[in-house]
């Protein structure tokens, strides 16, 4: 989430598409450094579960990053 909660300092500095670059190669970066532990919570219910009520209660979850990435868009 660092780079997407620095995006609105960097509206003028670079492109837009310079910036939506750097968010791509970040989120890549973070997909193939987690996916092991994804797997591993995917394939356990339970643990499913306790991921997705975790994520509502904090109000967290891959849904901000697309709402952080929208916000800059529309600015």
């Amino acid at each position: 989430m660092g780079v997407l909660s620095a995006l609105p300092k960097q509206i003028g500095l670079r492109t837009v598409q310079e910036n939506l670059e750097e968010i791509a190669l970040v989120a890549l970066d973070d997909y193939y450094y987690s996916m092991p532990m994804m797997s591993s919570i995917f394939a356990e219910p339970s643990l499913l579960k306790r991921q997705r009520d975790g994520f509502v209660e904090r109000n967290e979850g891959p849904h901000r990053a697309n709402e952080a990435i929208e916000s800059y868009l529309y600015e």
